[in-house]
């Protein structure tokens, strides 16, 4: 029911948002102290969107060989001009490596991005996520992932304006 209300919600007017390639970093199971470790991440966020969702791409690794790739969307809510708030969802393909068992490969990861938006189109944030077999396994520790967010605008990769 909250899902339905978000996705009904009013959002402001604006330009659609360009397709955006983000990095991240920070801590993976960043809550507990049961195989925490380091995360780097890479993300492609669509610049198109199909009703109110932006499609997104993405993969992380972390320091003790673990490895999640997901498929999914997110909603962008502009804060004024400079800030937005971000949350998504996205089914994942989870591989332990030497780190926290997850108990099965198919986990769903949830998550909410505070960003601020610069000059050239750029977004610096930070992101905090879940990670969780949404209870298909018979056990589900889930884990909480924080990490700091540079998004960049993909024409400005490619050299375009």
């Amino acid at each position: 029911m909250l899902a339905l209300l978000v996705a009904l919600a009013p959002i402001p007017a604006r330009a659609s948002e360009p397709a955006m390639l983000m990095l991240s970093g920070g801590a993976f199971d960043a809550n507990k102290n049961v195989n925490s470790a380091a995360e780097l991440g890479l993300q492609w966020r669509g610049g198109g969107r199909w009703w109110r969702f932006g499609p997104m791409l993405g993969a992380m690794a972390t320091t003790d060989r673990g490895f999640d790739a997901y498929a999914g969307f997110s909603l962008d809510f502009p804060i004024g001009r400079t800030f937005g708030i971000r949350p998504s969802f996205a089914p994942s393909y989870y591989s332990k490596g030497d780190g926290k068992e997850l108990h099965g490969h198919l986990q769903f990861r949830s998550g909410i991005e505070l960003a601020a938006r610069l000059e050239s189109g750029a977004r610096i944030g930070l992101e905090l996520y879940h990670l969780s077999n949404a209870s298909l396994e018979d056990l589900n520790p889930g884990e909480e992932s924080l990490v700091l967010t540079v998004a960049l605008p993909v024409r400005t990769l490619l050299g375009r304006r």
